[in-house]
């Protein structure tokens, strides 16, 4: 019920989230949604980001094994 009175109908969960600047603070506006993105720190601002910062990010994201919260057996 909190989850379907916070977003718009139709959002679908991120798969990744790219965080600008220091790499030790998550965005808590995003915090329920978080829960299986993938993060990518970036050490830059978002004013100075580009093209390649964010083709490295995607590279990064594609790199992965996505568990989605499970373990290795």
């Amino acid at each position: 019920i909190l989850r379907a009175a916070m977003l718009p109908p139709g959002f679908v969960d991120p798969d990744l989230i790219l965080v600008f600047g220091s790499p030790t603070q998550i965005p808590p506006s995003l915090m329920w949604e978080l829960s299986y993105s993938e993060l990518v720190f970036l050490d830059v601002s978002w004013r100075k980001c580009n093209v390649e910062h964010v083709q490295m990010a995607i590279n990064d994201f594609q790199r992965r094994d996505r568990r989605f919260g499970g373990v290795d057996s």
